[in-house]
């Protein structure tokens, strides 16, 4: 009467890439060495799991070979307009053309809303520019 569904075995997507792929710009790809920027025809490592939520990616999982005729380019940090806050000496920056911009309004906090709450090392993928006091 009733028959069992044939279910068929899903193919892993690292089975997938494990070949040079030419991976489209603006994806993200998760391979064991970390997750992957793809911008035009060169690779950025995201620093950590702090700058990949800045970004809103959701890396496809992929072999390292997949990457393997992708130049690397550089570090990824956070993305423009995301508010930080370093723990080390609780200052509040704005990302901004991709530099921190040192905060020193709290009135700016009502624009941008709370800062994530970052390490100085994540602080530090970033070139400072010049302060934000006022908009």
């Amino acid at each position: 009467m009733f028959r069992k569904k044939k279910v068929e075995p899903q193919v892993q997507p690292k089975e997938l890439y494990n070949r040079p792929a030419r991976w489209p710009s603006g994806t993200a790809v998760k391979t064991p060495s970390g997750v992957w920027f793809i911008k035009g025809s060169k690779r950025y490592k995201c620093f950590s799991a702090r700058t990949i939520w800045s970004w809103g990616f959701r890396p496809v999982e992929a072999g390292e070979e997949s990457l393997s005729k992708i130049p690397k380019a550089g570090v990824l940090g956070f993305r423009d307009g995301t508010l930080i806050k370093d723990i080390f000496d609780g200052r509040i920056y704005l990302v901004s053309d991709s530099k921190i911009r040192h905060v020193t309004n709290p009135d700016i906090l009502h624009v941008f809303g709370e800062p994530l709450l970052v390490s100085h090392e994540e602080t530090q993928i970033h070139t400072e520019g010049e302060i934000l006091s006022d908009l």
